[in-house]
């Protein structure tokens, strides 16, 4: 009788481990790309600004901002005329009427007495705020002529030119109060034509 042969054992085979995936290698860093000069015309250079005109626009500034917060302490509504926006505003007849008011009492020389030796020239800016009754509201010198007398010569021209006519409906209306810088110019002690 035939003896079996034993069937050998299978071989064990060696576990496959996973091949490691290599680490990512870390980013190198791009170099930056050169900026690329944009080509324009040059600029003018910045217009330099002396210590007067500096301080009269941090004055003027100032002035504003008190009547900001003097308008919302009342509840006021404020409009500010000036020569670029007078024509957009209702305002605009009813200040040549003041205008005029005010270049007849300044021809009548109701402002201040001349005084001293020089001959009274010179221009003060002030800014006027009207109430709609016509009566003033606020008046700040907002540039001095340097002369105290001559100051003193424009305030009093505003003073006795209020109070004016109330203002009319259409402007009542936009505003409880109108705010306008004015330029008195005076030139040998007399007032010349004002700017707004």
């Amino acid at each position: 009788m035939p003896v079996a042969k034993p069937t050998p054992a299978p071989t064990p085979q060696p576990k496959r481990e996973p091949k490691p995936t290599p680490a990512p290698a870390p980013a190198q860093p791009t170099a930056p790309k050169p900026a690329v000069a944009a080509h324009h015309e040059s600029a003018p250079p910045p217009k330099r600004l002396d210590l007067g005109s500096l301080s009269q626009q941090i004055a003027e500034v100032g002035t504003a901002l008190n009547l900001s917060r003097t308008a919302q302490a009342d509840g006021l509504r404020f409009l500010h005329i000036n020569a670029t926006n007078a024509a957009q505003h209702k305002a605009t007849d009813y200040l040549y009427g003041w205008e005029r008011k005010l270049r007849h009492i300044g021809k009548l020389g109701l402002g201040s007495p001349k005084t001293g030796d020089g001959d009274w020239s010179g221009s003060v800016h002030l800014r006027i705020a009207l109430r709609a009754d016509g009566s003033l509201y606020k008046m700040e010198k907002i540039r001095s002529s340097g002369d105290a007398g001559l100051d003193a010569a424009a305030e009093g021209i505003v003073q006795r030119a209020v109070p004016l006519p109330p203002f009319p409906k259409g402007l009542r209306e936009e505003c409880d109060v109108l705010v306008n810088d004015r330029v008195f110019q005076f030139e040998n002690g007399n007032l010349l034509e004002q700017d707004r």
